[in-house]
């Protein structure tokens, strides 16, 4: 029975039984199985053997606000299912869509009859059962004058209901029974036949028992004065774990514990297009395991049957149990963000970098880069990137007006050797940003690290050397017919690769001590970073060399702010350091805030992006704009003394060269 409730899902159940032996064994070992496989009762009814109206309305009444549940289970006695149900049918409301589920009393013949009569459904149990031919024969020509005194009573009774007569005298409109009649074909059919098996098999095990006792004590079975004295245990004894051939054909196992393997068969009952007609459907059988016939199941999954406490948890939720209620009965509690439901009893947390989705699976978080990924904000990634190609664009521009105009006597007077040098590091910085949106590897860390500070010492060194130089030639206290030493293009060059290995060398050092690579940063519980492994302090360090290069050029840009006005490429340069300590100065404090008030690594790649491009746009349009307008437009220039020239006059271009 508790297999057939699990089987169709029906998990809150009622039960109605008999306060005899047979409906308290029973409703007692139903529940402990049902225990075991999550099933409890809503509710439970015991109702007296000798029928009482008034009890028995009082005790099924707690049945008439059935809730959750349209599933009620019967284990009682034949005598007492009729007056129940019709009481039920008066007292439940909707009681045709209320499902009974009885044991294996309710399977009489007489009895489903009688039911048929209450219009619902119901299944019933039944033992599988044989007909004996010889045992058949022998009830049909049984007669009452042939029963001795101790069955007689019996048989007149049973003689009586069968056969719709009296052997009473006095009765009025009712036949007088004739003790010399045979029962004949007038036994119902399955009525005397639906146990007589199992009464036959209980007569033989008793029987065989007795008979190997008698055989272990008295081998001769004769004379035996031990034949008076066997004991009840030893009995039992020998019937346990015995085996036997049947009348009918079938073998009969006892157990260790006495019990008989049995089988059963279950059937659906449903009234008939006719009134006082049904319906006998077999549904399946047990034999062992349950066994069900697909084929006739149908009618009943069809029928829709509420027999459940609480609905099953979806959604990543978990079983929660109501006080008060029974095991079957919870509430549905979302697990905690980061967790799954594991059988709607446990929350398991996903892993760092795992996400629980709906399906109560830990998948994989996607790993956000600094990128034009769509969860990142495209404030972050479109201006470095938008800078980075237009700076390209306006250097490829200068280095043609450069290379086209490479005699032009404002080109040669710009030190060209020093300002290809300078060109070719702010080219490497306007890569910086095309560079960090690549995906996270070895490789493009180590290039991220070199391309963050070594461009902008290839920019810085070039113009430390062309401010010293002009620092140099107009130095009051230096005799005029002197030229100064390591002015020329050549030295001048050897002396800024020099330079410029310094950085290389500091940064190779930074590189062996932690090389960078890619790692995985958990921002929070749902989003997850792929970012470069380098820490702020080889940042820090990285740069060291570029803020004494800074400095430097500071300084001489101090010093050349008061050279003959004719030759204001310097004050070009003074007013870019200015404006390169501002901004360094502002990238640092927002960098320092960023590093120490938010562990979001993107954020501050994208102020690095912003810094490197912005630097290098600075030094792009203040040292090659004003050139690259002079040569393009130089009839616009007034070339007298009171003017302000952008370009070199003669005898400085002579000096400087």
């Amino acid at each position: 029975m508790v297999e057939l409730l699990q089987y169709f899902n029906w998990t809150y159940v009622s039960a109605v039984y008999t306060d005899d032996s047979y409906g308290v064994h029973g409703i007692k070992l139903l529940k402990s199985e049902a225990k075991k496989r999550g099933i409890c009762f809503a509710t439970e009814i015991q109702l007296p053997v000798i029928y009482n109206e008034a009890t028995y309305r009082e005790k099924i009444g707690q049945l008439a606000n059935l809730n959750r549940t349209d599933v009620i289970t019967l284990f009682c006695i034949g005598a007492a299912i009729m007056p129940m149900l019709n009481i039920m049918a008066g007292i439940i409301k909707n009681f045709d869509q209320i499902h009974l589920f009885g044991s294996e009393a309710m399977g009489n013949s007489w009895l489903l009859d009688n039911i048929a009569q209450i219009k619902t459904g119901f299944v019933y149990t039944r033992l599988i059962s044989n007909n004996i031919p010889d045992y058949q024969n022998y009830l049909e020509n049984l007669r009452v004058e042939n029963i001795n005194s101790n069955m007689a009573a019996l048989i007149k009774l049973s003689y009586e209901q069968i056969m719709n007569c009296t052997f009473k005298n006095g009765i009025k409109n009712v036949q007088r029974c004739n003790s010399s009649q045979t029962f004949g074909t007038s036994l119902l059919p399955g009525y005397s036949f639906y146990v007589s098996d199992r009464v036959i098999d209980a007569v033989y095990v008793f029987a065989r028992g007795l008979h190997q006792v008698l055989k272990a004590t008295c081998p001769s079975l004769s004379n035996c004065e031990q034949t008076t004295k066997i004991s009840g245990s030893l009995l039992l004894d020998t019937i346990r774990n015995s085996s036997f051939p049947s009348v009918d054909g079938r073998r009969v196992d006892i157990n260790s514990e006495g019990e008989v393997k049995g089988g059963y068969t279950f059937h659906y009952v449903i009234p008939g297009n006719k009134i006082g007609t049904w319906q006998n459907i077999n549904i399946g059988s047990w034999l062992g395991r349950l066994k069900m016939n697909a084929s006739s199941i149908s009618v009943l999954k069809s029928i829709s049957v509420k027999a459940q406490c609480s609905e099953p948890c979806k959604d990543n939720k978990i079983k929660q149990r109501i006080h008060d209620k029974p095991v079957c009965c919870w509430t549905c509690v979302e697990c905690p963000a980061g967790s799954i439901a594991i059988n709607e009893t446990t929350c398991y947390p996903c892993g760092q970098g795992y996400l629980a989705n709906k399906q109560t699976r830990c998948i994989k978080i996607h790993e956000i880069f600094y990128s034009l990924d769509k969860r990142i904000s495209k404030f972050l990634v479109i201006p470095p990137l938008v800078l980075s190609v237009l700076g390209m664009v306006c250097l490829l521009f200068t280095l043609y007006i450069f290379i086209k105009f490479n005699d032009n006597p404002l080109v040669k007077a710009s030190g060209r050797e020093l300002c290809y040098l300078l060109l070719t590091g702010l080219l490497l910085s306007f890569l910086f940003p095309i560079v960090c949106i690549c995906r996270p590897s070895r490789f493009k860390c180590q290039t991220q690290f070199i391309l963050d500070s070594l461009p902008l010492t290839i920019s810085l060194v070039p113009i430390a050397m062309k401010t010293n130089r002009v620092v140099r030639i107009f130095d009051p206290t230096r005799r005029i017919t002197n030229r100064p030493s390591f002015t020329r293009p050549l030295p001048q060059i050897i002396l800024s690769i020099l330079l410029i290995s310094i950085q290389i060398v500091l940064l190779l050092a930074l590189v062996i001590m932690q090389f960078p690579k890619e790692k995985i940063v958990y921002f929070s519980s749902t989003e997850v970073h792929l970012v470069c492994s380098t820490t702020q302090t080889q940042i820090l360090f990285a740069h060291m060399y570029n803020s004494i290069l800074i400095i430097i050029c500071t300084y001489y840009g101090f010093r050349v702010r008061n050279t003959p006005s004719k030759f204001n490429e310097a004050k070009c340069i003074a007013f870019a350091m200015y404006a390169l300590c501002v901004m360094i100065v502002a990238f640092f404090v927002v960098f320092v805030v960023a590093a120490t008030g938010s562990s979001n690594e993107i954020l501050q790649q994208a102020i690095q992006s912003y810094r490197v491009v912005l630097l290098a746009m600075v030094i792009l349009f203040c040292f090659f704009a004003p050139k690259v307008y002079i040569v393009l437009f130089p009839r616009k220039i007034l070339f007298n003394e009171e003017s302000t020239a952008v370009c070199n006059s003669q005898t400085d271009q002579v000096l400087v060269r």
